[in-house]
């Protein structure tokens, strides 16, 4: 979904998965076939994640689709660390 993150117009992937699911895979499967689908149906040249590094399985969904951080920010009175992935 696009949104303006930091003045900056960006395509956001997010996941939420009940407790019950988690460490099962899903969130990993899911991310990486979005981010297929941006990259190659889409077009999108690049895709954001918003993540708050408390929730460490988070980190390790994007980390895994190959995300990168990039950087810490205030986004909407939160402090997240922003990872990104560009189309190859």
């Amino acid at each position: 979904m696009p949104h303006r993150i930091n003045g900056q117009v960006e395509v956001e992937m997010g996941y939420l998965f009940v407790k019950a699911e988690w460490g099962k895979g899903y969130a990993s499967e899911a991310a990486r076939a979005c981010l297929r689908f941006a990259f190659h149906t889409l077009d999108v040249p690049r895709i954001v994640s918003l993540i708050d590094e408390r929730h460490a399985r988070s980190v390790n969904v994007a980390t895994r689709a190959g995300m990168v951080k990039e950087k810490e920010l205030l986004h909407r009175h939160r402090h997240v660390a922003l990872y990104a992935i560009h189309q190859d």
